[in-house]
């Protein structure tokens, strides 16, 4: 299909403007992924979930012949993804040679959890740090894991995104050679040097 054509929208017996060509989304319930996708907003008062009649007239191929007949069919209103939460703030710190579960939420323009998001996680310098495995779709509770190994002592950043959208977000990798552990203070007294657990003895 011509991305440089904008094909004629009509849902719930409305004619749609404003619409656009998209990058990539992944189909909702196969393996395969459209080239491109053409977004419209839906009529005023949709509620989501909405299943509304519509059709599409005025596809023009890449040769510039007419996509005919118009396809017409039933299309379902459903969230969009608008948040993304993650468990650090914003600095990851682990120790060379493990690994560490980001733990990530999606969220939709309402604030409820979103189900079914495909998110993806990437690390910035692959010699510091990579993502192990591929980060599985969200649950029911918005949530999954993206696990992060650390191969070199340095900082690098972690984005998590969701597939097929705009939205992302990124954080710090800090990979050190030994966990990071707080001083903690000790006072010398004479000749005595007193620990936190220590009870001072006389001299």
């Amino acid at each position: 299909m011509d991305t440089s054509v904008l094909p004629a929208i009509t849902m719930a017996g409305q004619a749609l403007t404003g619409g656009s060509w998209v990058d990539p989304s992944p189909a909702p319930n196969a393996d395969a992924t459209y080239a491109r996708a053409f977004k419209v907003p839906v009529p005023a008062g949709t509620k989501l979930g909405s299943t509304l009649p519509a059709s599409v007239s005025g596809a023009v191929n890449y040769a510039g012949r007419a996509l005919e007949p118009a396809w017409t069919g039933d299309v379902t209103v459903a969230p969009r993804a608008a948040q993304i939460v993650l468990d650090y703030a914003h600095t990851v710190t682990h120790v060379v040679g493990t690994t560490r579960d980001v733990a990530i939420q999606v969220l939709d323009a309402g604030g409820k959890p979103l189900e079914g998001a495909s998110v993806t996680a990437t690390a910035s310098n692959a010699k510091l740090a990579t993502v192990v495995g591929d980060v599985q779709r969200t649950d029911q509770a918005g949530r999954t894991t993206a696990s992060v190994q650390a191969l070199l002592p340095g900082s690098s950043k972690l984005t998590i995104a969701v597939a097929g959208t705009s939205l992302a977000r990124t954080v710090d990798l800090v990979a050190t050679l030994e966990a990071n552990r707080t001083t903690r203070p000790t006072a010398t007294f004479a000749s005595t040097t007193v620990k936190p657990t220590d009870t001072p003895q006389a001299s």
